[in-house]
């Protein structure tokens, strides 16, 4: 399947400990700095609705010889763990699409997606009215997009 996005903003990040909240994601990065980063506010259309997503896309430096994947693992395991802090997202780091809130909402779909040492981070919700928290289809959306085709609008 090929979605169509349209996307509302991006930008490409260097320093990811600049660019990040909490101490252990903003150490962890301070110890493993960021190879790249890209963050983009996208809208596709999704069962007849708007939905919003935050996408980031980080690249994390390889592990020692037998552990390549470590730090990638390492960040996967601190994104997804409650008080850790993250990467900012645009909305976070100022940017503001029209139509859209000052911050990602409470109710959302929050997946981690990585291979090798590329790490991506999305956040879904819809624009147009209430998202359930975790909504199962939002989440395998977003487990779908992670690698998959996706067209510029």
């Amino acid at each position: 399947h090929t979605y169509v996005a349209t996307v509302r903003a991006q930008d490409t990040i260097t320093d990811c400990a600049a660019n990040s909240y909490g101490s252990p994601v903003i150490n962890f990065f301070r110890q493993h700095p960021c190879l790249s980063g890209g963050r983009r506010l996208v809208t596709l259309p999704f069962k007849g609705r708007t939905l919003a997503l935050s996408v980031i896309g980080v690249g994390v430096p390889a592990g020692p010889p037998g552990d390549l994947y470590r730090y990638a693992d390492q960040l996967v395991s601190l994104e997804r763990a409650p008080g850790t802090g993250g990467l900012d997202d645009l909305l976070r780091s100022g940017v503001r699409p029209a139509g859209w809130p000052a911050a990602i909402p409470a109710n959302e779909a929050f997946v981690v997606a990585a291979e090798d040492n590329g790490i991506e981070i999305f956040d879904a919700w819809y624009l147009d009215g209430p998202t359930v928290d975790q909504d199962p289809a939002l989440v395998q959306l977003a487990q779908s997009l992670f690698l998959a085709p996706i067209a510029l609008g």
